[in-house]
């Protein structure tokens, strides 16, 4: 019984580690992430931290990354530039900390950060197939790109207007008509 609140206790602490670098991340972006903050949003001690994520704040978000992929809409279609509508119309409904936008934020994160690329290198290379229904960039057919790009553009206007979906139904609107 002693054993269970312990289990139970412990995964609250991890539930909350990941809320919190979650939080931070979609209020600040990664640049804001450091243990010290996550520990302080989270109400825990460093030591907590690192006992459920030995690696720190990588490890952490190597965790949350697979559940923000959860997150995302299951596909309807096999069509890559059908489900990049799709994938922009669930921007549109869900503006705000969506989960493809915190997804990119850490992937363009990994650009700079070393440790952070090689910690979720591995787990970032599903986005291909649960963004666009292939398995690489590569998989891409070249009269889609124009939409891909439109996706990224979505992403980043999220991102960085702090989540106001203006100008996506002109993305839409444009997508269905071409």
């Amino acid at each position: 019984m002693k054993m269970d609140m312990i289990r139970r206790n412990a995964d609250d602490t991890k539930k909350k580690l990941i809320s919190a670098a979650r939080e931070i991340l979609a209020e600040e972006g990664y640049i804001a992430i450091s243990e010290n903050k996550i520990c302080e949003q989270a109400g825990v001690t460093r030591g907590a931290l690192r006992y459920h994520f030995p690696a720190g704040r990588y490890d952490l978000l190597n965790e949350l990354i697979p559940q923000l992929f959860q997150q995302i809409p299951a596909s309807h279609t096999q069509d890559c530039k059908s489900r990049i509508l799709e994938l922009i119309l669930f921007m549109q409904q869900q503006p705000v900390e969506n989960p493809l936008v915190l997804i990119m934020e850490i992937w363009q994160a990994t650009f700079a950060d070393k440790d952070l690329r090689e910690s979720v290198e591995k787990v970032l290379e599903q986005r291909f197939q649960v963004f666009f229904n292939v398995n690489t960039l590569e998989d891409i057919p070249e009269e889609v790109m124009p939409y891909r790009f439109m996706f990224w553009g979505t992403i980043l206007s999220l991102q960085y207007h702090k989540n106001h979906n203006n100008g996506l139904q002109t993305i839409i609107d444009f997508m269905k008509a071409h």
